[in-house]
């Protein structure tokens, strides 16, 4: 290992432990595989770093297959680092330029058709659910479409997180690490009512715990892990909308969610603060992706009328349930 090269490890490494506070674990993992595979190129290829090392790093990542958006990804990266090295004064000069970044193009994300997100929403008992999973799987769908929330903040929340007074839910440590108010609206109000008050989740579980798991061996436990989150919500999906051809993860549902604030016509603001971003660029980067066009704004329309209409029936099947009274 040359200087040059030990000093881009050491440097990136630096790199890594001062922004890790500041991102997500798996973002921090992320940036720390594909700084590594930039080194092992400058490694395989003998070469110092810089523009010619970038370059021939560019050509193994195509050599391997990479997709350009994933390959957009990995200098991307390595881009914010030398930004970053060069504004503590490591490096003079940005070996990555955005002229030798792959351009890709954004398509509209593929959301689903109003009439199969509105079967997502229904607040009664799938007539096919086998299970005794299927309340808190239903609710854990309607919470991420009508709040947006990103899948370790619905882990993490706590029925301590719920402000019913306000109609407000408080998300803990989001994305960077920061806290933030989101709205409480009011489908998702009830169907964590009737959640709570199915005793899926047991009363002695307090109010500190998370929200949403399963009890294991007499004790309540949250969601550990994203992909268990995923599946959950991908066969709630396959057993309400079983003809749809595409798995829908918890990511999609939050796409959903957004695609409503759009067509519902929030501001830029109210849309950053909900969706948890730190610059309103990525959230306008994020609408225009979801931008509707004539008729999905007729569609979303459709859905939130859809969703007035099963708050007034799970809030009717609620009384029910509680002998008249909510």
């Amino acid at each position: 290992m040359t200087s040059e090269q030990k000093r881009f490890m050491d440097v990136s490494a630096l790199y890594l432990s001062s922004t890790a506070p500041d991102v997500a674990s798996t973002t921090s993992e992320n940036r720390s595989r594909r700084l590594a595979d930039y080194l092992n190129s400058l490694l395989e290829h003998d070469v110092e770093p810089g523009i010619v090392a970038v370059l021939a790093w560019k050509r193994d990542m195509a050599d391997r297959g990479m997709k350009p958006s994933s390959i957009q990804q990995y200098l991307r990266e390595l881009h914010a680092f030398y930004a970053w090295a060069i504004d503590h004064d490591y490096y003079a000069e940005n070996p990555v330029k955005k002229s030798d970044m792959p351009s890709v193009k954004q398509n509209p994300y593929r959301l689903m058709s109003e009439r199969d997100m509105m079967r997502l929403l229904a607040v009664e008992k799938p007539k096919n659910a086998k299970d005794t999973y299927w309340e808190r799987n239903r609710t854990i769908v309607i919470v991420l479409i009508n709040t947006a929330l990103r899948n370790a903040e619905l882990r993490a929340l706590t029925p301590g997180d719920l402000d019913w007074e306000n109609e407000e839910i408080f998300v803990r440590s989001g994305k960077g690490g920061k806290d933030r108010y989101v709205p409480f609206p009011h489908l998702a109000r009830v169907a964590v009512r009737q959640y709570l008050d199915s005793g899926f989740r047991p009363p002695e579980a307090g109010d500190d715990t998370p929200l949403f798991g399963r009890v294991e061996q007499g004790r309540w436990k949250g969601i550990t892990s994203r992909s268990a989150l995923t599946v959950m919500v991908q066969r709630y999906a396959a057993m309400v909308v079983p003809e749809y051809d595409k798995k829908v993860g918890s990511h999609a549902l939050r796409h959903m969610g957004a695609s409503l604030l759009v067509t519902n016509g929030d501001s830029m603001e109210n849309i950053q603060a909900a969706l948890g971003h730190a610059s309103q660029q990525t959230t306008k980067i994020y609408a225009a992706r979801l931008r509707p066009a004539r008729q999905h704004v007729k569609s979303g329309n459709k859905v939130w009328e859809e969703i007035e209409y099963q708050t007034r029936h799970g809030e009717a099947a609620l009384a029910r349930r509680n002998g008249g009274s909510t």
